[in-house]
């Protein structure tokens, strides 16, 4: 197991995010992907090289983190779709369970981002698709 990794399973407990790069650790907190995308509008190095450890990773955080050039994730939950598409990208990938799709809030569907990029294969695509919607949500 990488040890950057095992060292940021237990920061999950306070975060929803954690961005390990040079021995510098980043937490963060807000739900879904917004923090994955506002860092990469805003701080796009911070992901490159990186090993990040997420609550749960569908399409929509696997696309931002292959556009973010991050080299491993951890994460207790994943979809099947998300882990395919970041070891396709050579992204290393540690996790616990696989999931078929990710729940929406309420736990009554399917979330929308997940909904939204499920037939989409491209992460540039799926990054524009989930900066639309979340622009729209404002």
């Amino acid at each position: 197991m990488n040890r950057r990794i095992e060292s940021i399973k237990g920061l999950l407990e306070d975060s929803t995010l954690v961005v390990i790069k040079g021995g510098a650790v980043s937490r963060f907190s807000r739900r879904g992907v917004a923090d994955l995308l506002w860092i990469l509008d805003n701080d796009a190095d911070l992901l490159r090289g990186a090993s990040v450890a997420d609550k749960i990773i569908g399409k929509a955080a696997a696309s931002l983190m292959i556009m973010g050039g991050v080299s491993n994730v951890y994460t207790p939950k994943i979809t099947v779709a998300a882990l395919q598409m970041l070891q396709a990208a050579e992204i290393g990938v540690e996790y616990d369970s696989t999931i078929e799709f990710v729940e929406n809030r309420t736990h009554t569907g399917r979330c929308p981002l997940d909904t939204l990029c499920a037939d989409m294969s491209e992460p540039s695509e799926m990054a524009a698709a989930i900066r639309d919607f979340l622009n729209q949500q404002k």
